[in-house]
């Protein structure tokens, strides 16, 4: 009995991985294509991933960014790397932590 809950939870763990993975790896612009923006909201050039990816302008009433890029390392602890163009400005975040409780600071 055992032994079949051990399977059974490795097996339904292996499966969240895989669908967690498919949908994170799934093409940005197929993302892009099944949501609707506001009319005032213009984007150009989507490339890649969830995970890691790229837009090359993003733009709206008054403002516009250029060359939004960013990369998302799953792991342990969780990263996050964005870079984006902003005003003339380059603009460059790099988060990571770890959850609450760990004992180790975010």
């Amino acid at each position: 009995m055992r032994r079949a809950l051990w399977l059974g939870g490795c097996g339904l763990s292996s499966l969240l991985v895989f669908g967690l993975t498919l949908v994170l790896g799934w093409p940005l612009a197929g993302w892009l294509a099944r949501i609707e923006l506001p009319e005032e909201l213009q984007l150009q050039g989507a490339h890649g991933s969830v995970l890691a990816g790229r837009i090359d302008s993003l733009s709206g009433p008054g403002w516009r960014v250029d060359a939004l890029r960013w990369r998302v390392k799953p792991g342990w602890p969780l990263r996050l790397h964005s870079e984006l163009n902003f005003s003339g400005q380059h603009w460059q975040l790099e988060a990571s932590g770890v959850g609450p409780g760990s004992g180790r600071p975010v």
